[in-house]
Parts: C-alpha cells; sequence; structure tokens
C-alpha cells in the first residue's frame, strides 16, 4: 500500500509542476513586447516613383561596362 501511494503522490507532483510550467510560460509570453504593426504600404503614387527610381538605377547599371562595375554579370 505504501508503494501505491508513493506513486499517486510521484504522479501528482508530476502533473503540478507540469501546470505550474504551462502557466510560467504562459505569463511570460503575455508579459513580452508586444510586435510593432508593420508599415503601412505607400499610396500607388509613392510605389510607382520608387519602382521607377528602382528601374532606372537599374538601366544605368546596365549601361556601364564590366570594368566599371567591379565584376562581370555571371
Amino acid at each position: 500500500m505504501d508503494n501505491r501511494m508513493s506513486w499517486k503522490n510521484t504522479v501528482w507532483h508530476g502533473l503540478w509542476a507540469g501546470v505550474m510550467g504551462l502557466a510560467l510560460f504562459g505569463f511570460a509570453g503575455c508579459a513580452s513586447d508586444q510586435p510593432m504593426p508593420s508599415a503601412k504600404p505607400g499610396t500607388r503614387d509613392q510605389v510607382r516613383g520608387h519602382a521607377d527610381k528602382a528601374f532606372d538605377s537599374l538601366k544605368q547599371e546596365e549601361k556601364r561596362p564590366a570594368s566599371e562595375s567591379g565584376g562581370s554579370m555571371y
């Protein structure tokens, strides 16, 4: 009988430790910093302007000889 009570106590202690561990992780997760909201996308004109600048920059790079840009394309 004593062996059986010892086994039950071990199970209850293990369950209690698991519940306390989950509670600790739950509180730690809620206490952490909230993620920053993502930046809002710009207006169509802003996006188009950035795309145009990037495209112009790409065209400029293509016009330069490979020796100026620091290496071959492949």
